[in-house]
């Protein structure tokens, strides 16, 4: 087995085992959906809120949307937020907004636990 498929078991667990609502900081009840593996909230004024797996050891990064889409007469980056476990590095990602695919190129500290994560991933 692969580092980046234990990886990847290792987040299924978590994501299994994990809490399927909690409040934030900002005192707004956050749920667990299934789908997305992350959490979502709305505030008072229909505000999205998002916030990623609280209690795993697999790093997840929050990256945004580099997909261009046209608004009037120019081009612009989608720039939804996406949480991405590090297994999922050089990987086509969906955009949770947008749904168009990107691929993900993080760039992480060498001085990061992570940087080390990253560098054993396809060894």
């Amino acid at each position: 087995m692969t580092l980046r498929e234990e990886l990847k078991e290792k987040f299924e667990k978590d994501c299994k085992k994990t809490s399927k609502k909690f409040w934030n900081l900002k005192d707004q009840q956050m749920f667990w959906n299934e789908d997305e593996k992350l959490y979502i909230g709305l505030d008072s004024s229909k505000q999205e809120w998002i916030s990623s797996l609280q209690h795993t050891t697999v790093p997840i990064f929050s990256v945004t949307c580099p997909v261009l889409q046209r608004k009037g007469n120019i081009e612009v980056q989608c720039g939804a937020i996406n949480f991405i476990p590090i297994f999922k590095n050089d990987k086509g990602i969906q955009c949770r907004k947008c749904n168009k695919e990107f691929t993900v190129q993080l760039t992480i500290p060498k001085s990061s636990q992570a940087y080390k994560i990253l560098n054993k991933l396809d060894v």
